[in-house]
């Protein structure tokens, strides 16, 4: 009898420490009606299997440090790169900045976007099958048109001084993430340099673009080289750009423009200029960034863009909107001779919380979640500086307030050549259908005399058959199956249960790797129930030589009975 009552005190502490690890249905809450509901949808006919559908998510380390979690449409907390991947997005971009510190190294915001967050976000996309699309600035923050601030260590150089350092350093980084393994499809040269570089004029930026263009050419030869301006609503100074380079025979792949339809005019005008560049030149063309508002909410207690500015609003600001407006610039380019693909800015930018202005800022401050900290008036006294704070388009992101994501983000999951990543049973006889007899499970008896262990066809929660457990006394099971070989990837565990108990009864569901518990689910059962479904999930970048699934019925007291079906366990392999 002690040795039974330790059992029992084991493996109830066991179902109470596993609940606190791992969700169950009864945790995983779901999002609002209005934010789930069902939107209008549309293929894009002929789009290319290589069509490049990015997603800039610069800030999610920040903002991770910061509490934020990400759900996908089963509201399941996820790594969000998983849920990218799994919404069809095939590259990730990635802003770098230099060295966005001050003296006494408190980060500058806006993600702190150093090479450490690079090599973060690029082996979460790798590890996902995704691309990475690297953003060199060349600056300390924000580079745009209104300002390209030379880096601090760059400060006092001369142009070829400047050359050396910016060759350099690109080459450089780009070693380190080719030692880390991550797949880089395309680097970019510079951000938004319609004015210049590395606080250079547009006619020397010319020359440090060469030498960023080398170092990308001899680190990895396979990645497209790319530059990045805006204002395509001003279509001769974009011609212009494009002529420059031409002229000075810069060696690049793909000539890339934001668009934001606020500030940018029509698509039809993007989509001429574009054309023209593409065809003129044989350069690939891009949208490097864009966004649309879902909605005019502000709930960080930080202002967000203004949106009101007198142009004519293509769609309404809603989840619909949003979809309508990323698919009308994703058909555009599409459908040029030589338009490459599309890539949305910070999708993945939502608020740190919105309990109170005070808790916001400390997060800000510490973790660099916001657009910008106090700290970057060292660096920028008189925008970031005076203005700095959290996060303003958190209403054009593709998740809610509360990180769950929105139907708008299926803009990009259109076809074009990529399927579904397989989803692989590793079960046999899951569901008790098979046979009336327990094979392939091992059947083994850990304490007591347990009644009744067989397949019955008097209670089932799908199908016609459930496994039926019954103990007239106190007593323990457990039932396994083993995998062998079991493939890198994403793992689905979920099960079905009911029963009765005079005490406590329990039912764990769990997987083993080399005797470490990797994943479980859980139910306890008191009194007559109805049917409960439970599911967890985890993933691993590594595959197994084995896998246990073991199923534990444990009765704490006699006259204890329950049905156990549905259950499945599944891999999604990466690739």
């Amino acid at each position: 009898m002690k040795l039974r009552k330790i059992l029992i005190l084991l493996l109830s502490i066991l179902f109470l420490t596993s609940c606190s690890l791992l969700p169950t249905a009864s945790s995983l809450s779901k999002t609002t009606t209005t934010e789930r509901k069902i939107i209008s949808t549309t293929d894009i006919e002929n789009l290319s299997s290589d069509f490049i559908m990015g997603m800039d998510a610069s800030q999610v380390p920040s903002l991770e440090a910061s509490g934020v979690t990400y759900k996908d449409f089963q509201g399941i907390t996820q790594d969000v790169f998983y849920i990218l991947s799994r919404c069809h997005i095939n590259y990730i971009r990635v802003r770098l900045w230099n060295d966005p510190y001050d003296s006494e190294g408190h980060g500058y915001g806006g993600g702190n976007c150093d090479l450490d967050n690079l090599i973060n976000i690029g082996k979460r996309a790798t590890r996902y099958g995704m691309k990475l699309l690297v953003d060199f600035h060349y600056s300390d923050f924000w580079a745009d048109p209104g300002k390209q601030k030379v880096p601090k260590a760059w400060a006092n150089m001369k142009l070829d001084e400047k050359k050396t350092a910016l060759y350099t350093y690109t080459k450089e980084t780009l070693v380190r993430l080719k030692d880390e393994d991550i797949d880089v499809g395309m680097v970019q040269i510079g951000n938004e340099t319609n004015t210049g570089m590395a606080g250079e004029n547009v006619n020397n930026m010319i020359a440090l673009m060469k030498e960023g263009s080398k170092a990308v050419r001899e680190v990895f030869p396979d990645a497209l080289v790319a530059l990045h301006f805006t204002d395509p609503q001003n279509s001769s100074n974009m011609l212009s750009l494009a002529k420059l380079l031409s002229d000075n025979n810069l060696d690049y792949d793909v000539f890339g423009t934001s668009y934001y339809p606020y500030w940018h005019g029509t698509i039809s005008n993007l989509t001429n200029v574009l054309n023209t560049i593409g065809n003129t030149y044989d350069k690939y063309v891009m949208v490097m960034e864009t966004s649309y508002a879902n909605s005019l909410d502000n709930y960080d207690f930080h202002n967000n863009t203004s949106l009101d500015t007198g142009y004519t609003k293509p769609h309404d600001y809603t989840i619909q909107g949003q979809y309508d407006q990323v698919y009308d610039v994703i058909k555009a380019i599409s459908s040029l001779d030589k338009g490459l693909g599309v890539c949305y800015w910070e999708g993945t930018w939502i608020g740190v919380g919105y309990t109170s202005l005070e808790e916001n800022q400390i997060k800000w401050e510490t973790y660099g979640s916001g657009w910008a900290s106090s700290y970057s008036a060292e660096y920028d006294p008189n925008d970031a500086g005076r203005y700095y704070g959290g996060c303003a388009i958190e209403n054009q992101a593709f998740f809610d307030k509360d990180g769950y994501v929105l139907n708008s983000i299926d803009v990009f999951n259109q076809p074009r050549g990529i399927s579904k990543p397989k989803t692989t049973s590793l079960l046999s006889n899951g569901s008790f259908e098979e046979s009336w007899d327990l094979s392939p499970w091992t059947l083994e008896r850990v304490e007591g005399t347990m009644d009744t262990v067989q397949i019955s066809n008097s209670e089932h929660y799908d199908g016609e058959r459930a496994l039926n457990v019954y103990s007239s006394e106190a007593a323990s099971i457990k039932l396994t199956q083993t995998f062998t070989n079991a493939p890198a990837g994403y793992y689905t565990l979920r099960a079905s249960t009911m029963g009765g108990a005079s005490s406590y009864g329990y039912v764990y569901i769990q997987v083993f790797s080399k005797e470490k518990r990797i994943g479980e689910t859980s139910f306890m059962i008191i009194g007559s129930m109805k049917w409960m479904t439970n599911e967890t999930n985890f993933d691993s970048s590594d595959s197994f030589e084995e896998l246990k699934l073991v199923i534990y019925v444990v009765f704490t007291a006699p006259e204890s009975w329950a049905f156990i079906d549905n259950l499945k366990f599944t891999v999604e392999a990466y690739n």
